[in-house]
């Protein structure tokens, strides 16, 4: 007896075309990717300290669903610090621009 075509038909036993063949040689990841609970034991810090870091932005890392992966790079960027602004910059930008008024409140 022949079922009903359903749409099905290639997901049961016996019918159907054969499941895609797997890749003979995947590629290993570069970088391995180190998970919130892996960076606290590397710093020997609280869980919570390494999800306060990656929730302010002072650690990146992705976001995958209810996930955080942490690459090596990241790790090295954080433990290197914000980056230092330049001081000479810092002068030529401010040339010639007023600095900001300060409101000064009259106490009667």
């Amino acid at each position: 007896m022949k079922r009903p075509a359903d749409g099905l038909e290639r997901f049961r036993l016996g019918g159907g075309a054969a499941p895609p063949a797997l890749d003979p040689d995947p590629q290993p990841l570069t970088d391995p990717f180190y998970t919130p609970k892996e960076v606290a034991a590397m710093f020997k810090v609280t869980l919570r300290s390494v999800y306060n870091w990656l929730d302010a932005g002072k650690l990146q890392g992705y976001r995958v669903g209810d996930l955080w992966r942490i690459t090596p790079e990241q790790i090295e960027s954080f433990l290197a610090g914000p980056p230092q602004p330049d001081p000479g910059a810092a002068q030529q930008g401010a040339a010639g621009r007023p600095g900001p008024k300060s409101k000064s409140k009259r106490r009667r």
